[in-house]
């Protein structure tokens, strides 16, 4: 008993250090969302707006290969000295044509300082571009064509460092406190009267943002972001929900519903997945009201969430 205590305890203090300087917080599932407002579940109230075309499926925010869809993020990194941008991102298709074409992350504008800071996939020389302001740094990518990807970027007494689904990408030093009035996601901000352009979108999806006020532990904010989750939406079920789940990697994924005595009713997913945000539906049928719970199982890990039926 007192083993567990002490576990628990440290795992209290590990999360209490890991969101105590957090900015916002964004999982873009269902009930996170209030039209074309995303919700900031820090409880700091940042929230976010869709813009264009921008729309929520599988606890993700899809951007298409246009110049009128991006995430308009609240400016909360402007004075920052060290901050955490933590990000999982999943392209689509990587941008070849028209001028200095790019799949761009994130960009930030200021008065006096035009894409002050951003950060972009140039596919043409394989190659993550970090501007911090104005000033553009590349660093090469490692493994070509990866589409699904966490991405932090990260700066600790004047140390910026880039990493890639947990490995150091690169790093400068720039000490300057960031400028920032303007802050969006999924489009690149490249003149001062929102000009964008289609070859520079990000042309896919933005899923479990986090922005801190400080230097997060890599591996921490890595795990996390790779972990398996499991929502149900809504919860009380009275007709229908919707069951939304996330895939560190590609795996063979079996998702059931069992009553409160443990006993299998019906069987939802049994299938190959591949890495990303998937959802799949509920349907109350007959089942009476009362206690459930879905298991997810998937690579070896096991996933149990309680529902009820109203």
């Amino acid at each position: 008993m007192k083993n567990f205590l002490l576990f628990l305890f440290i795992i209290l203090i590990s999360l209490s250090a890991k969101t105590q300087n957090l900015l916002l917080n964004y999982t873009f599932y269902p009930w996170d969302v209030q039209g074309d407002t995303i919700i900031d579940i820090s409880g700091n109230g940042n929230d976010a707006l869709m813009i264009g075309g921008a729309y929520i499926v599988g606890g993700a925010v899809k951007v298409g290969e246009d110049s009128t869809d991006y995430l308009d993020v609240p400016p909360v990194i402007n004075g920052l000295n060290d901050f955490s941008i933590v990000i999982k991102i999943t392209v689509q298709n990587f941008h070849h044509n028209g001028i200095d074409p790019m799949n761009t992350i994130f960009s930030a504008s200021d008065a006096g300082c035009n894409y002050c800071f951003g950060l972009a996939y140039n596919k043409l020389n394989d190659a993550w571009e970090l501007t911090l302001n104005g000033v553009l740094h590349s660093f090469p990518e490692i493994v070509s064509n990866l589409k699904k990807q966490v991405i932090e970027v990260v700066r600790h007494a004047g140390l910026v460092s880039l990493y890639r689904n947990g490995f150091f990408g690169g790093s400068f030093y720039d000490a300057t406190p960031l400028n920032a009035s303007t802050f969006i996601f999924g489009q690149h901000e490249h003149c001062l009267n929102d000009c964008f352009s289609e070859n520079q979108a990000l042309g896919g999806g933005l899923s479990r943002l986090r922005i801190l006020d400080g230097a997060v532990y890599l591996k921490q904010s890595n795990e996390e972001m790779h972990a398996v989750l499991l929502y149900v939406f809504p919860n009380p079920v009275s007709s229908s929900a919707t069951i939304s789940f996330s895939s560190p990697q590609d795996s063979h994924t079996t998702i059931a519903l069992y009553d409160i005595a443990g006993r299998k009713l019906k069987t939802l997913l049994d299938e190959n997945v591949e890495a990303g945000d998937h959802e799949v539906q509920l349907n109350r049928d007959q089942l009476n009201a009362g206690i459930y719970f879905l298991q997810l199982k998937m690579n070896g890990e096991v996933v149990t969430k309680k529902l009820a039926m109203e």
